[in-house]
């Protein structure tokens, strides 16, 4: 920040003192938005909420105007008897402790029959978009030496709400049954229960009218309708399953969803309002000639799906190696999925009358993002604009570790960084210092100003 942005902090710090001046809560709107334009931080935009009564409702009309902040890194932490978390600001390479004394909700109460198969400190946690966090539960009902039924739970948390707020800030979705998932655990095999959720809009300014997207790559894709779509007066969870596909990223998009396949590398999109359709290939992009078939041979390449700042939209596809402990490349199946590159299309809109060939779906592959940065993890995926963001890098991607095995407890997120497309070079965004043993992965959070 350069020296203007300093005096307009250390105004703001000497504001928060014990000697205030009530006559800086009087200050002419002009000038305060003037002084919010020079604050680049979050926390600066809270420590000046955080002044006056006056200033505090000044500042969430601005932020929530001009919806200016680049995504946060989120690092689950144990303290004490719950999950709270650090906030990391990439702009700043500082970490936030507890800003809110944000906590994650305990995992549902165990009955005589009824088991969580993942700790407390093996749960899953992504970012669905609008703030709010996805918290996944793995639970199970085991009775006369026998699974009976399996359920998965998931919670949406808003961490940045008041718990308190109205809507609440915590939304118990229905209990998802899983037919696969008990299979697996009958018959002793690992259960992956990492899922990609994401929102069509926030549920605390819809409340009757959003929809949730539930993923479990490698199995099942499950979509939970909100109060639009409900069954007898209840929300309830509509499964669709298809052996041809395996989404692993989706984003809404121009009123449809785009979900990514991570087996053939194509992008399908369908309307939720249609809640019967069948998946039809008449909806779907495939990538063009010679990489379909990097995509279809590739061990490991997960897909994200992203609107960029431009209105396109874009397939942005993750290449990992497995590794060794030393980082060597392994060649047998022991070790951890390492990113090695990204590659970034732009795909090429959808058009109902066109469906017959590949070249229809023929992707332009981008060397450049310019000014813009990508997003991707365990969140919904997003795009900023670098050069709003001091100290954020364009022509690149920041991801988070998004692949977990729950039964790994020593497992320690070290895939994380920040591509840069111009020099294919990986970069550290946080420092491994931060991560501990066993916690759900840090993933990317965008706050909204609620403070």
């Amino acid at each position: 920040m350069g020296d203007g942005g300093a005096n307009v902090r250390d105004i703001i710090l000497s504001g928060c003192g014990s000697d205030f001046d009530p006559e800086w809560a009087s200050l002419p709107l002009l000038v305060v938005f003037l002084v919010l334009d020079k604050l680049m931080e979050l926390i600066d935009h809270v420590r000046f909420a955080a002044v006056c009564k006056e200033w505090s409702c000044l500042a969430k009309d601005y932020n929530r105007s001009t919806q200016r902040w680049s995504p946060m890194l989120m690092i689950p932490t144990q303290l004490a008897k719950s999950i709270q978390t650090l906030v990391y600001s990439d702009c700043e390479g500082k970490i936030y402790k507890n800003i809110q004394g944000i906590e994650f909700p305990e995992p549902m109460p165990k009955t005589k029959f009824t088991h969580i198969y993942n700790p407390m400190y093996n749960r899953h946690c992504c970012s669905p978009g609008y703030g709010w966090l996805a918290i996944v539960d793995c639970c199970y009902h085991y009775n006369g030496g026998r699974y009976r039924y399996h359920q998965v739970i998931i919670t949406l948390s808003n961490p940045f709400s008041s718990s308190k707020a109205v809507p609440p800030s915590h939304i118990s979705l229905p209990p998802l049954e899983s037919e696969e998932i008990l299979f697996a655990l009958s018959s002793g095999r690992e259960v992956e229960t990492r899922a990609k959720v994401m929102l069509s809009a926030d549920p605390a300014l819809n409340p009757d009218s959003y929809a949730v997207i539930a993923f479990f790559p490698g199995d099942y894709h499950i979509f939970y309708t909100g109060a639009r779509f409900t069954e007898e007066g209840r929300s309830i969870w509509r499964n669709h399953r298809n052996a041809s596909f395996q989404f692993y990223d989706a984003i809404f998009y121009k009123g449809l969803v785009y979900a990514a396949d991570h087996l053939r590398g194509l992008i399908h999109s369908f309307d939720l309002n249609l809640l019967e359709e069948e998946f039809d290939c008449s909806r779907t992009r495939f990538p063009a000639q010679p990489y379909y078939n990097m995509f279809k041979h590739h061990p490991f390449c997960p897909p994200y799906v992203v609107k960029s700042t431009k209105g396109d939209l874009l397939h942005v596809v993750r290449f990992c190696e497995l590794k060794k402990e030393d980082g060597s490349s392994s060649s047998s199946s022991r070790g951890e999925y390492m990113t090695t590159h990204f590659m970034v299309f732009k795909v090429p809109p959808f058009n109902d009358e066109e469906c017959e060939s590949y070249e229809i779906g023929e992707y332009v592959e981008l060397e450049s993002l310019g000014d813009e940065a990508l997003f991707v993890g365990d969140n919904y995926s997003v795009s900023v604009l670098a050069s709003k963001f001091r100290g954020c890098q364009p022509n690149c991607i920041y991801f988070t570790d998004d692949s977990i095995n729950f039964r790994q407890n020593a497992y320690i997120a070290c895939d994380m960084g920040i591509f840069n497309l111009e020099d294919r070079t990986i970069a550290q965004h946080c420092p491994p210092s931060c991560w501990e043993k066993g916690m759900p992965t840090p993933f990317w959070i965008t706050p909204p100003f609620s403070f």
